[in-house]
């Protein structure tokens, strides 16, 4: 954008900025759902497909993961996690400490600008 963006007007520069997009969204359509999914709902053939088609070999050759990615849905159906599995976790408590001190930080810092910028503004009243 910052390269082209001087050399083009900006209706040329949007239709530019869309074509990434638009070619994402192109493709993307033909992407099948992850077997995971498929396994979920009970659609092994569909798994099946799915799997031969993101790892491009045959049914033999995706079997033992299929397998094995069955086995691991079976698992978490039958073992369904809470919310306090997730608090448990010390990097995910690590990381909720982290993400509500930087939110806190940044609104102790909104306020801080919004007096500065009241006293500042009085101050130039001032001045002049």
């Amino acid at each position: 954008m910052y390269a082209i963006g001087p050399y083009v007007s900006y209706l040329a520069l949007q239709w530019i900025c869309l074509i990434l997009p638009l070619l994402f969204a192109a493709t993307f359509f033909f992407m099948p759902e992850s077997p995971h999914y498929y396994i979920s709902k009970g659609k092994k053939a569909e798994a099946l497909n799915s799997l031969k088609f993101l790892r491009g070999k045959s049914a033999e050759g995706v079997q033992d993961e299929l397998n094995e990615i069955q086995a691991s849905v079976e698992e978490a159906m039958r073992n369904p996690g809470t919310i306090v599995d997730i608090i448990k976790s010390t990097g995910n408590t690590k990381a909720l400490i982290i993400y509500l001190a930087l939110t806190l930080f940044y609104f102790i810092q909104q306020i801080f600008l919004k007096a500065l910028e009241a006293i500042l503004t009085r101050l130039f009243q001032q001045l002049l």
